[in-house]
């Protein structure tokens, strides 16, 4: 090999300059550094020649446009695709295909892609899971005392990064409900317990039990739909103090304010708050402003997906996003015309969210959906675990406590 001849490299390392040496790798190396770089811009070229055009908040989704309609879409993962058309425009595709060399046929309908599997569903709709990645999983057998920390038996370290790294993979991909497990479970080197890889295994035990679950995207109108942003919070129930945070955000029809209709599911996260909130309606307002944030987000990628005359820094999103609480009392103070509250940050926060949340409604805890990315609850789990597989949502004002059937469980 030959050393980097580079001004930074050399200047680091003079012995470069000389030819005497001679260099033993101590581990592969594959390519060039800028190969993923080049093998990029080289797809963007192509795409670009064949008049995809790379949307505005991300750069490996392509559109193509045909005067007055978005006709086709394609994702970029490093080097697999995924793409749809509507129909007629299938030759947009084929030309995607002849452009370059595929290591395999390409697939539709029932396939894999980035490790997840997609099944077209006679509605049109998908479903998606990861039952053949479960499948490979493993538990550690554990013989330790659960007080004993982690750091004193480096063999146990391997085992709990490798089971919590598993869990990470699949709480971002298909199974939202071990979000919070995961999140919660992630601490310093020098905290961790024997208990907590122990946590980690009954965790690994329940994703096994479960290895069918799936999530499902339901086809929605276009005409008739909008966002919906379920924002909770945890106060205080996270390491050094700190509040757990989630949100779900779905797509849902607008016949929603009338009666429960599906939705589909775009994006869902539990998260830990950065800085540590002193109540919890501090904690519930920082969590709305989080999914008000990622339902407008959401909105406007999608404008730009389905409006090709639409760029989505350049306006509002054509649809609406409404935000969902569970804490009545932030309801309140967003809808009231000035507020005092002792936390002067929380009156900031609470000042913006008037601003941004106009639409904001209140549901019942056990509507709210982003409960269960709030914290460890095994019931709860299982009950988003069930309602991803078939997901509704229902925002029907009730007049009274007493309004019909369906509120007496909830009151």
């Amino acid at each position: 090999m030959r050393p980097p001849q580079d001004g930074i490299a050399l200047e680091v390392n003079p012995k470069w300059q000389s030819k005497r040496y001679v260099y033993k790798l101590t581990a592969p190396v594959y390519g060039q550094a800028n190969a993923p770089r080049r093998w990029f811009l080289y797809v963007v070229q192509v795409l670009t020649g064949k008049h995809w055009a790379q949307h505005t908040l991300d750069p490996c989704c392509f559109l193509q446009r045909v005067d007055d309609q978005v006709v086709a879409l394609l994702g970029l993962h490093v080097d697999d695709i995924i793409t749809c058309c509507l129909p007629g425009y299938e030759h947009l595709l084929d030309e995607v295909k002849t452009s370059f060399v595929w290591g395999s046929e390409w697939e539709k309908d029932d396939f894999i892609f980035v490790g997840r599997r997609l099944q077209k569903q006679s509605d049109g709709g998908l479903t998606l899971d990861q039952t053949h990645y479960v499948a490979d999983i493993m538990k550690t057998k554990i013989t330790k005392d659960p007080d004993e920390k982690l750091m004193d038996h480096p063999e146990l370290i391997t085992e709990f990064r490798s089971g919590i790294g598993s869990l990470q993979w699949l709480a971002g991909t298909t199974r939202g409900d071990l979000s919070s497990y995961v999140s919660l479970l992630q601490k310093k080197h020098d905290e961790l317990k024997v208990a907590d890889l122990i946590q980690v295994n009954q965790v690994l035990k329940f994703v096994k039990a479960t290895a069918t679950s799936y999530f499902r995207i339901f086809p929605i109108k276009l005409s008739s739909c909008f966002f919906v942003a379920y924002g909770d919070s945890g106060f205080a129930n996270a390491p050094n103090n700190k509040s757990q945070g989630g949100y779900v955000v779905l797509l849902t029809d607008k016949q929603a304010l009338e009666s429960e209709q599906p939705a589909s599911r775009l994006d869902r996260k539990s998260y830990r708050h950065q800085r540590i909130l002193r109540s919890t309606l501090a904690a519930e307002a920082a969590s709305l402003d989080k999914a008000q944030d990622m339902g407008h987000f959401m909105a406007c990628g999608f404008t730009e997906m389905t409006n090709p005359q639409f760029r989505a820094n350049q306006g509002l999103p054509d649809y609406e996003v409404v935000p969902i609480t569970d804490a009545r009392l932030l309801w309140d103070a967003v809808h009231r015309l000035s507020t005092t509250f002792s936390e002067k940050r929380v009156e900031l926060d609470v000042a913006g969210l008037r601003s941004s949340c106009r639409n904001l409604r209140w549901v019942p805890t056990e509507k709210q959906h982003a409960d269960a990315l709030t914290k460890m609850h095994s019931k709860l789990r299982n009950e988003f675990r069930m309602w991803m597989q078939s997901p509704s949502v229902t925002l029907v004002d009730s007049k009274s406590a007493y309004d019909g059937d369906d509120n007496s469980k909830w009151r």
